[in-house]
């Protein structure tokens, strides 16, 4: 009787075992089938973000026509010949700001620096409030 019992449990384990594969590729080819002849998917591609291309668009939304930005390296500078010391700093906030807005800034715009002049005269050599690590960032 003993046999009896051990063969009935290998025979359910066998069944269940082959429920279980059956399962298995039943699943497989309904994921198959399902993406027979369709498309591939894209991937999402990463795209570097023109920060110089986001200031200038505010600058000329603004009307600060005289102004005009540029990166170098991870330096975002505005230049240009304001007509006065209020529309220097209007234009540079405005330049700045616009970047600021987007997050993705954080890392890959780490100083922002004012180089207008006023009336065709340059500005004292002070650094501006936003541009944060100075006239030397690598100086300790």
């Amino acid at each position: 009787m003993a046999d009896g019992k051990k063969r009935r449990k290998q025979l359910a384990a066998m069944c269940a075992g082959g429920v279980a594969v059956f399962g298995v590729v039943c699943a497989a080819a309904v994921v198959v089938a399902a993406g027979a002849g369709s498309a591939p998917t894209a991937v999402a591609e990463t795209t570097a973000t023109d920060w110089a291309a986001m200031a200038n668009g505010a600058l000329d939304a603004d009307g600060f026509d005289f102004a005009s930005a540029t990166m170098d390296g991870k330096v975002l500078t505005i230049t240009g010949d304001a007509p006065d010391a209020a529309g220097r700093e209007a234009a540079y906030a405005a330049g700045i700001d616009a970047v600021k807005a987007d997050r993705k800034h954080v890392g890959e715009v780490l100083a922002f620096a004012n180089a207008m002049t006023v009336a065709g005269a340059a500005v004292a050599s002070v650094p501006d409030a936003a541009s944060a690590l100075g006239e030397e960032p690598g100086a300790e």
